[in-house]
Formats: C-alpha cells, structure tokens, sequence
C-alpha cells in the first residue's frame, strides 16, 4: 500500500536504552508512572525483514546515517 517504503531497524539491547535514557522514560516505565514503554510494560516486536539492522552498540552515529543514506539512494534514486 505503501509505494515507496524502506524498513530499517536501529538495534539496542534494553539495558544500553535504560542507560542511554536521558528523559527518563525508562525510570518512569520501571516506577509505573509510564504504562506503553517498548520492552517494559509493551512486548517489542523487532521486524522480522527489514531492509537494513543497524546494532546502535558497535556502530557510530555517524556510520549508521550514512548507511541509511545510502540505502535510500540505492532505493529510489
């Protein structure tokens, strides 16, 4: 239904968000103050065929735009 539609799953183990969470969404998830956080209160579903996995623990910021960049490129340009 969606012409033109690229999945892209940016990977984290649930101990690396709760310890790169600045907002303290995780905090208020464990507290109960927050009932719809991903991984606590809510099952995450990780897509099963995604057009590309970036693991956000081995690969740099910078890497994974670039390789999102370019997936797009390959895609529609």
């Amino acid at each position: 239904m969606i012409p033109r539609f690229i999945e892209v799953s940016v990977e984290c183990p649930l101990a690396t968000c709760m310890e790169r969470d600045k907002k303290g969404t995780y905090l208020k998830g464990q507290r109960g103050d927050s009932l719809t956080v991903p991984g606590l209160q809510s099952p995450y579903e990780a897509p099963t065929n995604p057009d590309l996995r970036v693991d956000t623990t081995t690969t740099p910021s910078d890497d994974a735009a670039r390789q999102i960049l370019d997936l797009v490129k390959t895609k529609f340009f």
